[in-house]
């Protein structure tokens, strides 16, 4: 089992597929010199993908490798229209670059990779450690394939985090009038109170075709909570619990029986937290949300215009360590407002009582929290060391999107001038080159984090909340790309068989949806009826 226990440096579907990062352009498209350059020897292309934190980062890097690190080589930057087509490109081995900065799944590909495993062991530019030395036992073992690798990770391993709007909330309730939320039964009843006050708890991009519809990773979060660690690896492995032993799923899938309250629970909320206001009920989700792409979101979040118009705010984005870096151009226009913003930590799941059986209700488990946080030193009473540490867990989940990394194809040109490239970019030089670029974000994810001194200024107090939460995360990987098991059965923590499940919350908001009262049924009887045939697809992948 492959547990991805700690930060180390931030679902086969479109989503999950895309969701690292957004942009556009062309694969084949303009080209981008690295620096100036002038007959040099050796050329190399490199395909990114530009995500909410842009290129100026991988600029920056190029630039000084070409002027100070090597002089002989001209790095030649291409912009991708999008990963599906760079792996396309890789896999046809048809308009290839020499390096891919890519964010999708790559595992199985290994016969169109380059072997990259000597490089894990090759020191950093001007530095006794190697890439081996800079990241944990646990990242080593995701990325490792039958003892190869071939690729380098890039994921920051910040992923998604609740982001709140303190100037809009202490507008709305008066500065210091109000917790933030610490439970999921919380974070409701905080939306019940902004509704009542025109605010909206949350939007979403769900309009949005570019992978920026982030609300259904939040579900993930907390499915993962009512599962523990543990659990959630295990069930995208095909794995249940049976009489206290896991058990692999070959017969039928136990795990999803096995884990029915989880499903119920999880996707009750999802409807509760995503369904359209009817008669006298609350509306936790923006009202124009079906309208919204990712960066309407993030501009109306910051009280900029929607087409012009003034809307509703809302007061909690579900969203990463970019989204400051991805405003910036609303800011330098003005058409949005200053606004304090920070991350915060998930709430926890308040059905973890289910699993947590010694915290009684919810008031104690937000006691339970405050004392995971450290607001309280004393114990709450009666709630055992075992249930702390459950809620302790769930507390410092982030989920993650874990597929962003840099790749060479078997038939790229000078491929080991490629390595000595990303041999520079492990490199505590090239990391904080890499960070400077980008607000502070850390964009080169091997062990550097950035301070004010090294930045040459001050971090902005929404990222060091961001790195904050980040701290002591448990991270939960969304696309369990490494997973065979999930790739190959398709396995997904639910199935609507009214829907053709592109986001529960697109979905449930278009009010054509299997409710929570069926949606155990939908899921078992989805797998059920084709079992036999994924494990025997499994057994033969």
């Amino acid at each position: 089992m492959k547990k991805l226990l700690a930060l180390f440096l931030s679902a086969v579907t479109v989503f999950a597929v895309t969701a690292c990062g957004k942009g556009s352009s062309s694969e084949s498209g303009n080209s981008e010199s690295g620096g100036a350059t002038t007959n040099r020897s050796v050329k190399i292309t490199m395909s990114y993908y530009e995500g909410g934190n842009g290129s100026d980062w991988l600029k920056a890097v190029v630039n000084d490798y070409m002027t100070n690190v090597d002089k002989d080589v001209e790095i030649i930057l291409k912009k991708s229209s999008s990963n599906e087509t760079a792996k396309s490109n890789i896999v046809s081995e048809v308009g290839l670059s020499d390096i891919y900065q890519i964010e999708t799944d790559m595992f199985g590909n290994g016969e169109y990779l380059e072997d990259l495993t000597a490089l894990y062991d090759t020191k950093a530019y001007g530095e006794d450690k190697s890439l081996k030395d800079k990241l944990s036992a646990s990242v080593l073992e995701y990325y490792d394939e039958d003892g190869k690798y071939y690729q380098v990770p890039q994921t920051q391993m910040t992923g998604w985090n609740w982001v709140y709007n303190k100037t809009l909330l202490d507008e709305t309730f008066g500065a210091g009038n109000y917790t933030l939320p610490r439970t999921t039964d919380e974070f409701l009843a905080f939306g019940d109170s902004l509704y009542n006050k025109g605010v909206f708890l949350t939007a979403g991009a769900l309009a949005d075709t570019q992978g920026g519809e982030y609300l259904h990773y939040a579900m993930r979060n907390w499915f993962a909570q009512s599962l523990g660690l543990e659990g959630y690896e295990k069930y995208f492995s095909g794995y249940a619990l049976v009489n206290g032993e896991w058990k692999f799923c070959e017969e039928e899938p136990t795990m999803i029986t096995a884990n029915r309250a989880s499903l119920e629970s999880v996707y009750g909320l999802a409807e509760k937290l995503f369904s359209k206001a009817s008669g006298n009920s609350v509306q936790y989700l923006h009202n124009t949300s079906e309208s919204f792409a990712y960066k309407d979101v993030d501009k109306v979040f910051y009280r900029g215009t929607f087409k012009r118009q003034d809307l509703t705010p809302f007061a909690f984005h579900f969203v990463g360590s970019w989204l400051e870096n991805e405003v910036k151009p609303f800011k330098e226009d003005k058409t949005i407002k200053e606004q304090e913003v920070y991350a915060m930590k998930m709430p926890v799941l308040s059905s973890i009582t289910a699993r947590a059986t010694s915290i009684e209700n919810d008031e104690k488990l937000r006691s339970v929290v405050d004392y995971v946080d450290g607001v309280t030193s004393e114990k709450p009473s009666g709630v055992t060391d075992g249930d702390i540490e459950i809620v302790r867990e769930a507390r410092n989940m982030v989920v993650e999107n874990i597929c962003r990394s840099f790749v060479i194809p078997r038939k790229a040109n000078n491929k080991e001038k490629c390595k000595e490239f990303l041999a520079y970019l492990f490199s505590e030089r090239a990391q904080k080159i890499a960070a400077k670029n980008a607000g502070g974000n850390v964009m080169l994810p091997y062990g550097y984090k950035p301070t004010d001194e090294d930045m040459g200024f001050t971090i902005s107090p929404y990222v060091k909340s961001v790195y904050a939460v980040a701290d002591n995360a448990v991270i939960v990987d969304a696309g369990n790309y490494d997973k065979k098991f999930t790739t190959v059965v398709g396995m997904k923590w639910y199935h609507d068989k009214k829907t053709a499940n592109k986001s529960i919350a697109v979905d449930i908001f278009s009010g054509v949806y299997t409710p929570a009262s069926e949606i155990y049924d939908s899921t078992y009887g989805n797998y059920k009826t084709n079992w036999s045939n994924y494990i025997e697809k499994f057994k033969k992948a």
